[in-house]
């Protein structure tokens, strides 16, 4: 099973022109500071929605997982039982054309002794009633294995049904995230009219001051361009990420399944990878596409997850590797 769902907004901090004046402890201005605060705020908000949902993820890949077994054992049970079944017949049928009719046991098997004839008849009872009862075990068996297999479809629409009201919640967060984030691009924007003669003044890496204004307004810095991370990871050897990307890409840090789309040699679906980006601190990965991410920073990705949920949003399998 690959990884889950949740969208996180792709966030970054925006540098102003007093940042050239870091020397002189100059702090942001209180607009962009009261924005700074209301970001990481919804920010915290999303990586506790990110727990619940992984939770929830989890709970919905271990139900699936037992479905499957459940399903998997019906058609060699029913095959079983089948077999059983035929033959009892074929010994019932086998029994009455021999004897002609119950009470005559000297027919049976064409015994020539009355009592090796009664005995074999017993003998022959005695299979097809063992075989009967175990077709009735079968049969009870059967039952039961199809009563679980509800109960099992029944668990796992709710927690199909638990999971999209925490993808609601998710959607509800993204917008947070975006609307607080235009509020401090604006902050920036508005405050860097204000700051970019004085940052002019000590440093010249900012625009100098239109003479005769204040300055001109830049715009909020757009996300940085993504550099992958070179090397091999610590934990690219360890026998979960080997288990996994095996099991879900074999290996390939390239892979794309359509069906998600799923990403990369984790299978990460995007929203996935990025709230694991969100949740690590690493910004900068998150909206950058997980199989054109580098071997270490999908390794990383796939290690912070499993460190911080464990074997479930794989589904489990490679939790003894």
């Amino acid at each position: 099973m690959s990884v889950g769902v949740l969208v996180v907004a792709a966030l970054t901090t925006t540098a102003g022109p007093w940042h050239a004046l870091a020397a002189q402890t100059v702090e942001p201005p209180p607009a962009v500071a009261q924005a700074d605060a209301e970001v990481a705020r919804l920010r915290a908000q999303a990586d506790d929605l990110s727990g619940r949902y992984f939770a929830a993820l989890g709970r919905l890949a271990e139900v699936s997982r037992r479905v499957e077994e459940v399903e998997a054992r019906l058609p060699e049970i029913d095959a079983e039982r089948s077999r059983l079944q035929a033959l009892a017949n074929e010994r019932a049928v086998t029994a009455y054309k021999r004897s002609g009719n119950a009470t005559d046991l000297g027919l049976v098997f064409d015994a020539a002794d009355p009592l090796d004839a009664a005995r074999r008849s017993q003998l022959l009872d005695r299979l097809n009633a063992r075989d009967a009862d175990v077709v009735r075990q079968l049969r009870a068996t059967t039952e039961r294995l199809q009563a679980q297999r509800a109960q099992l479809r029944d668990a796992k629409d709710q927690a199909a049904a638990a999971l999209d009201g925490v993808r609601t919640q998710g959607a509800e967060i993204d917008r947070l995230l975006t609307d607080a984030q235009a509020r401090r691009d604006a902050a920036v924007a508005a405050a860097t009219t204000t700051t970019t003669v004085a940052a002019a003044r000590v440093t010249t890496t900012t625009r100098p001051a239109v003479p005769g204004g204040s300055g001109p307004v830049v715009p909020p810095t757009a996300p940085p361009t993504y550099v992958p991370t070179p090397g091999t990871h610590p934990h690219h050897d360890e026998p979960f990420l080997v288990c996994t990307r095996t099991r879900e890409a074999s290996g390939n840090y390239g892979a794309v399944n359509p069906a998600g789309p799923y990403l990369g040699a984790y299978q990460f679906l995007q929203s996935t990878w990025n709230s694991v980006a969100n949740h690590s601190g690493r910004t900068t990965l998150i909206g950058v596409p997980p199989n054109l991410a580098s071997p270490y920073d999908q390794d990383d990705l796939a290690w912070t997850l499993y460190e911080w949920q464990g074997a479930g949003p794989w589904g489990g399998l490679c939790s003894d590797a």
